[in-house]
């Protein structure tokens, strides 16, 4: 049966012999929460501006001004972006980038985290860190503990995603919730419509995301520099 249309979740890299085989036979391809490699794919995201400068802002509205960021890996586009959010959000709320506050990770995993947040304390001590996924702020609890440092009291902690086990965790994670059945249902109905040429060019969708506070963000007061919850 000849297929209808393609949908890549995530950074799914396609060879060169791949690629030109899906454009030659005219294949829908949607392209959710990943890299674009083609111009003819169309893509399904969320609006990662928008939503780390609600990070941001809610941190500011808190009393943070050091605010950290652990990025994941350099080579993925995705997270580029997000790193480039990151960087709007403080400008947007009158902050300014401090490269020593960014730290790229080596993987994607809770170990990421930790080992970002180890090298990170080496030299900074900031009020509140910022994740690049859920996972990856597991293991900024374990660096941070390990330091003696308390959740929220004298750092706080976002992460992005809110996965199940995001509530779970002692005190409850700050996170972004990344609507993928949404975006899912957008990838489906995107396909169908290049598929019957209701829409005869690619497309960019944005879905929007839902920014959920909890515990494991607190007050920072500069008069006494400390925090509260």
């Amino acid at each position: 049966k000849e297929t209808e249309g393609v949908i890549l979740l995530g950074h799914v890299p396609l060879a060169p012999e791949i690629i030109a085989s899906i454009t030659r036979r005219d294949i829908p391809v949607v392209v959710i929460h990943g890299p674009i490699q083609q111009e003819s794919f169309s893509y399904v995201g969320i609006e990662e501006r928008k939503a780390m400068i609600q990070v941001i802002q809610s941190l500011v509205e808190h009393g943070h001004r050091q605010i950290a960021y652990i990025t994941g890996p350099d080579d993925d586009i995705v997270n580029q972006e997000r790193l480039r959010a990151y960087k709007l959000g403080l400008l947007c709320a009158k902050l300014s980038v401090n490269n020593e506050l960014i730290v790229a990770a080596p993987d994607w995993e809770a170990n990421g985290g930790y080992l970002g947040t180890k090298e990170l304390l080496v030299s900074k001590l900031p009020t509140a860190i910022v994740t690049t996924n859920d996972q990856m702020a597991m293991g900024v609890y374990r660096a941070l503990r390990e330091q003696g440092l308390e959740i929220p009291n004298q750092v706080s902690v976002i992460g992005f995603d809110d996965i199940d086990l995001a509530r779970d965790l002692d005190p409850p994670l700050s996170s972004v919730t990344v609507p993928l059945q949404a975006m899912g249902q957008w990838a489906v109905n995107v396909v169908h419509a290049l598929g019957s040429g209701t829409i005869i060019t690619p497309v960019r969708v944005q879905v929007p995301t839902t920014f959920t506070l909890r515990r494991s963000v607190g007050f920072y007061n500069h008069t006494t520099s400390s925090l509260s919850e």
